[in-house]
C-alpha cells in the first residue's frame, strides 16, 4: 500500500475557487468548507464475499437506520422498500409514526416526502445517500457535505447544477485475505480507512475527497482483493485532473463504471434495480463466443458491457431459469435491442407487446403456432452482434467536459421454452423469436457498447 500523507499535508483547508458551470455559463461560488479532516465510517456491512461501507465528516452523527427499519409497517402489496426506509427515517427523526398502512406515503409537489425522495435519488447519482441528524449543521457546509457524499437540503441547488461529479476506480491488491479481515470488524474498519489515507497520500488531496464504497473478494485469484472508490471534489476540473493522475499512476479505470455520471445513472435507474454483482466484460479476452442455455445454442455478446439486474426477488422460489447447465427449467438466452427512452420502462415493467411498433412476422408465426399467435409480438435475437443490435438506436452521452461518446443498449434475456416462433427474415445473423406472453421474457442484463 502506498505511504500515506503526513497529518500536515491531510488536513490543510481550501476554499473551493469559483466554477464555470458550463449549462448555466454562470459562475458558481461554492461557500468555503469547514476544517477538512478523514471520512469516518457510519455502516460497514460485511458478507462472505463483498463488505459494503459508507462514509461521513467526523463531525457527522449518523441516524440508525437499522433500528428505523425494523419499526416499519408497510403498505400492502408490492412496494419499494428503500423508499418507505428513507421517509420513515425522516419521520423518526420528526418524531412521527412509520406504520404506512395508517398513514401512507404522502406524495404530491407539494409534499416534504416526494422532495426527500427526489433527493435521495440526486445523491445517488454521486453514490452518496440521504442523511438525517439532529445535529445542528450549517447550511454554508453542504458544499463540503455533498463532496462527502452526504445529501441534504442544502445540496439540492449543487446537485441541480450537476457540479460536484464523482470519479470511480476499481483497484486490485494482492496478498490480502478477504476471509482473514472479514473475521474482525475493526481490522476491516482500519484497513479501509488506511486504504483511503494511502491515495489521498498519493494525490497530496484532501482527506475528505476518498471514499471507499466496497472491498470484495476476487473470484479469479486467491488472497487478492478487489476494491471500489470514488474521488469527489467541489470542481470538476480538480476532479478530472486529480483523477487522470491516479489513473495514469496507479490505477486502472473502469471504462464504464468511471463515468462521470455513469450511464446506467443516464437512464435513471435506482440502485434497488441493480445487481452488480453479475456485471460482466465481454470485452476481456479469453471470452468463449459460443455456449448453451436451455438447450440452445447461446452466442456471448462479446464486445459489450453487461450491468446485472436484480432478479432474485421478482421470481421468488423459481431458480432454474438462470442455470448454466442446461437442465431441466433453464431458459435459452436471447437479445432485444431499444433505444434509450425504454430503457426505464423495460427495466421496472418487462418487454410490453403494447410497445412494439411492428409485427411483420404475425403471418408467419400463426402459421407455426396457430391461432394463439394471433395477438401482438415481442421479438427477440438469437445474436446480440447482427442482430438485436440492428435495433438498438445509438444515443450520445457526455462522459467528460467537452467530451462525449456514442452507445447501444440491448437487454439480455432469459426467454421461456416453447413460448416463441421461429424466423430468420428479420434479422442478418441466427433467429428472431417472437412472443405473445410477456411472462416468458424475463431481462436480467443491461448490455452496453460504445460505437467506435
Amino acid at each position: 500500500m502506498p505511504e500515506q500523507a503526513s497529518s500536515s499535508e491531510s488536513t490543510k483547508s481550501v476554499t473551493p475557487p469559483p466554477i464555470d458551470n458550463t449549462n448555466s455559463k454562470k459562475t458558481v461560488l461554492l461557500p468555503a468548507a469547514p476544517s477538512h479532516s478523514p471520512l469516518k465510517i457510519t455502516r460497514m456491512m460485511i458478507g462472505d464475499t463483498l463488505t459494503q461501507f459508507k462514509m461521513a465528516p467526523e463531525y457527522f452523527v449518523p441516524d440508525d437506520q437499522e433500528s428505523v427499519s425494523k419499526d416499519i409497517i408497510y403498505q400492502d402489496g408490492n412496494v419499494d422498500e428503500q423508499s418507505y426506509i428513507t421517509v420513515a427515517r425522516y419521520r423518526t427523526m420528526m418524531g412521527e409514526p412509520t406504520d404506512f398502512k395508517n398513514k401512507p406515503l404522502q406524495l404530491g409537489a407539494n409534499s416534504v416526502e416526494t422532495l426527500i425522495l427526489t433527493l435521495n435519488k440526486f445523491s445517488q447519482h454521486f453514490d452518496g445517500e440521504l442523511n438525517f441528524s439532529k445535529n445542528d449543521i450549517p447550511f454554508q457546509y453542504s458544499s463540503q457535505r455533498a463532496v462527502c457524499g452526504m445529501a441534504d437540503f442544502g445540496s439540492i441547488l449543487i446537485l441541480l447544477a450537476d457540479i460536484i461529479p464523482t470519479a470511480k476506480f476499481e483497484f486490485q491488491m494482492k496478498n490480502f485475505d478477504y476471509d482473514e479481515l472479514a473475521q474482525s470488524r475493526d481490522a476491516m474498519e482500519k484497513f479501509a480507512l488506511d486504504f483511503c489515507a494511502a491515495i489521498c497520500g498519493i494525490l497530496q488531496c484532501e482527506p475528505d475527497y476518498i471514499r471507499l464504497f466496497s472491498i470484495e473478494k476476487s473470484k479469479d485469484e486467491l488472497k487478492m482483493l478487489n476494491l471500489t472508490f470514488g474521488l469527489t471534489t467541489p470542481v470538476l476540473d480538480e476532479t478530472e485532473k486529480l483523477a487522470k493522475n491516479l489513473q495514469v499512476q496507479y490505477v486502472k479505470q473502469c471504462e464504464y463504471e468511471c463515468k462521470w455520471k455513469t450511464i446506467i445513472e443516464y437512464f435513471n435507474i435506482q440502485k434497488p434495480d441493480l445487481d452488480p454483482r453479475y456485471n460482466f466484460d465481454y470485452r476481456k479476452p479469453g471470452v468463449s463466443k459460443q455456449e448453451s442455455r436451455g438447450n440452445e445454442p447461446y452466442y456471448l455478446p462479446i464486445g459489450w458491457y453487461r450491468h446485472g439486474l436484480k432478479v432474485d426477488n421478482k421470481y421468488a422460489g423459481d431458480i432454474a431459469w438462470l442455470g448454466r447447465v442446461n437442465a431441466e427449467g433453464e431458459w435459452p438466452v436471447a437479445f432485444h435491442g431499444t433505444n434509450k427512452n425504454a430503457v426505464l420502462g423495460i427495466t421496472q415493467e418487462g418487454l410490453l407487446a403494447s410497445k412494439s411498433a411492428r409485427d411483420i412476422m404475425k403471418d408467419e408465426a400463426i402459421k407455426q403456432m396457430g391461432e394463439e399467435a394471433d395477438r401482438p409480438g415481442i421479438y427477440l435475437a438469437t445474436h446480440c452482434n447482427d442482430g438485436a443490435d440492428k435495433y438498438a438506436d445509438s444515443f450520445t452521452f457526455p462522459i467528460r467536459t467537452e467530451e462525449s461518446a456514442t452507445f447501444q443498449v440491448v437487454f439480455q434475456c432469459r426467454v421461456q421454452p416453447r413460448k416463441f416462433t421461429r424466423h430468420t427474415g428479420v434479422v442478418t445473423t441466427g433467429e428472431a423469436w417472437r412472443f405473445v406472453d410477456e411472462s416468458a421474457i424475463r431481462p436480467y442484463g443491461i448490455l452496453l457498447k460504445e460505437i467506435v
